[in-house]
């Protein structure tokens, strides 16, 4: 056992020191609060330079101090589960390190739990974002839906969604622009009245041969030199005729001609 110690230089203690001798193997040390208890028990447990310790027949012994820095170090109690207490100092460090994991996980949390409900309210705005747009390409686009682009776009006039996503396709396509009436008549062409069928044209069955062999092709077609056409007018009684028509010929030797006949 500890027969008797001196403490000196450090904390409370000064040049001087203190000294206690004639330990029994029980002994009481008691003083004021910040009288140096704390600090004497540490310099024993420590075995401090500041701190002379005289054994029993010189054997000294492993010194075991219960103090509040022991307490600390090897005594957590669980501030979730009331009554449960952790001994053992590197059990402390871990229970230490977990609650420590345990606080950042529920600030963590709490950061998820912003985001998410930023990132909520930002989906609704977006939303709601979409609705307006979505309605305004309708609005402005009543006219052309009446007209130009009732029939090209008929299977997505029934509902506002799908007409605002086809018109999204149709801004990412490369056809050029066309103004209103443009479209109308090229909406007229392809969706108006449908055109009438035409009978099928008749091949002559057969013949043609016969037709092209005729001897009235080789007939020679006689010239106006070779016509009495004197005799022709009065046969036919028609001179008043002739005399009238032969003003609006532009050729006047013909009309002359013809006036010289009657």
């Amino acid at each position: 056992m500890i027969e008797s110690f001196q403490v000196k230089n450090i904390a409370t203690y000064n040049e001087s020191g203190i000294s206690c001798n004639d330990l029994g193997k029980i002994n009481f040390i008691y003083g004021t609060n910040g009288s140096g208890k704390t600090t004497l028990s540490n310099l024993l447990r420590t075995r401090s330079p500041n701190c002379t310790i005289r054994w029993l027949s010189d054997r000294p012994l492993d010194i075991h101090v219960y103090n509040k820095d022991f307490k600390e170090k090897n005594i957590l109690n669980n501030a979730s589960l009331n009554g449960v207490f952790t001994i053992g100092e590197d059990d402390i460090d871990n229970e230490k390190l977990i609650l420590k994991k345990q606080n950042e996980v529920e600030g963590l949390e709490k950061v998820s739990f912003g985001l998410g409900k930023s990132l909520a309210d930002k989906k609704k705005d977006l939303l709601d974002l979409k609705k307006e747009v979505v309605d305004a390409v309708w609005f402005d686009s009543g006219e052309l839906r009446k007209n130009a682009l009732k029939s090209p776009l008929s299977g997505y006039l029934g509902k506002k969604e799908d007409f605002f996503a086809k018109s999204l396709i149709e801004l990412g396509g490369t056809a050029a622009l066309l103004d209103l009436k443009e479209l109308e008549e090229q909406s007229e062409t392809l969706y108006g009245k449908a055109p009438s069928s035409l009978p099928k044209i008749i091949s002559p069955s057969s013949g043609l041969d016969q037709v092209e062999n005729n001897d009235i092709w080789k007939e020679i077609i006689v010239g106006k030199g070779d016509i009495n056409i004197s005799a022709l007018i009065e046969s036919l009684n028609i001179s008043s005729w002739v005399r009238e028509g032969s003003t609006y010929l532009q050729d006047k030797s013909l009309s002359q001609t013809l006036c010289n006949c009657l």
